[in-house]
């Protein structure tokens, strides 16, 4: 099992690997990990540039009250609620990048729909005008690419604090006029909130473009493949869409988490189950290999879209849980339903091909058709 050695192990367990990090696998734990407060999701490091400290303003990076500041003034606007009266723009930006793809006989799926239709979507329920949408892409991709690079170059480095900068001028000037002349979308609905001024709102807004750009991308390129790939799976969704949506959603989440781990650091010396972790040590929980922890999940490794019993970590869990995660739920619901419209004969053209990227389960190219 591609997980034994991190399920069947030492609760944590040391790597020297990414700098040094105590990692845990069992589901569990790594529950109770993401749950612990002596533990941050920030990073410190001496090493950061004048644009990390910028980024670790963003809600993702903060802990303790300034972090339950800023989701409790976000929140309302991502409620299962809030997810499911946007169900219409959220189908409409589906239909948008789905019904040419599909009206061209399918393609390359990850650069036609499954990696511009987050910020897409993100990007409308903010209330941006669509002319602002490829720029808001690839401001976002330029974010994520900085992120991803270690270490960077310094050309990287600058594109991304423009990028940065740019989506902030944007939202800067949003969120005023929404201030003033509320409508429709997210951001009206949290614009109002005395606790974030102008500058700090702009900030956010620059975070949730970023948030669901990798993982939920992943989440649905994966879904299709795994679909593809257990055809009865797929049958039995075509013939019932309606009652088993959700749950085929939320075991691709569970049987291809699009994170495979999430980083924390102590932010004191901790005893945890006879393992002194020293401050300021890395703490790696293992999404992907919890979701396959036997001990939760009975028959882990069968993929089974008729799973009830199924509360995966895919999302998160703790006062970091993913803020946007019922959007991710609704947009991959909403894709795969519209895929299964438009190609009664869904099948793979080609051979997928994946990244080397350690920290996600990210497909490079799918052919679909």
């Amino acid at each position: 099992m591609l997980y034994h050695g991190l399920i069947a192990g030492k609760v944590l367990q040391w790597s020297p690997s990414l700098g040094g990090a105590w990692v845990c696998g069992q589901y569990r734990h790594c529950l109770n990990l993401l749950r612990d407060p002596r533990l941050s999701s920030g990073d410190a490091s001496p090493e950061a540039t004048d644009l990390d400290r910028r980024l670790s303003d963003w809600m993702l990076s903060r802990d303790g009250a300034e972090h339950r500041r800023i989701r409790h003034a976000l929140y309302p606007a991502f409620t299962p609620a809030a997810a499911a009266a946007f169900q219409g723009r959220i189908s409409k930006v589906v239909a948008r990048l789905v019904d040419p793809f599909a009206a061209s006989g399918g393609g390359e799926f990850i650069r036609e729909v499954a990696w511009p239709l987050p910020c897409l979507v993100i990007a409308d329920l903010l209330g941006t005008e669509e002319s602002c949408h490829q720029s808001l892409l690839d401001w976002t991709q330029q974010i994520a690419d900085y992120l991803r690079a270690r270490p960077t170059t310094p050309e990287q480095t600058q594109t991304a604090n423009s990028a940065l900068s740019r989506t902030q001028a944007l939202f800067r000037e949003l969120v005023d006029r929404r201030r003033n002349s509320p409508a429709d979308d997210v951001l009206s609905r949290v614009a109002g909130d005395p606790t974030l001024d102008t500058e700090e709102l702009s900030l956010q807004c620059a975070q949730l473009m970023f948030g669901g750009h990798e993982t939920t991308r992943n989440l649905l390129a994966a879904g299709v493949l795994t679909l593809l790939r257990h055809p009865d799976s797929l049958q039995a969704l075509r013939d019932d869409r309606e009652g088993l949506i959700r749950s085929t959603v939320e075991e691709i989440a569970r049987f291809e988490t699009p994170a495979l781990f999430v980083a924390r650091k102590a932010r004191e010396d901790i005893e945890y189950d006879g393992v002194r972790i020293q401050a300021g040590q890395n703490v790696l929980v293992c999404l992907g290999a919890a979701n396959r922890d036997p001990a939760r999940f009975p028959d882990p490794d069968h993929f089974d879209i008729r799973r009830t019993d199924n509360p995966h970590l895919a999302f998160g869990a703790g006062p970091h849980m993913c803020i946007g995660s019922h959007v991710a739920r609704a947009l991959t619901q909403a894709a795969i339903s519209r895929l299964l419209d438009a190609f009664p004969g869904l099948h793979l053209r080609a051979e997928p091909q994946w990244t080397t990227d350690p920290g996600f389960n990210r497909l490079a190219r799918l052919e679909i058709g």
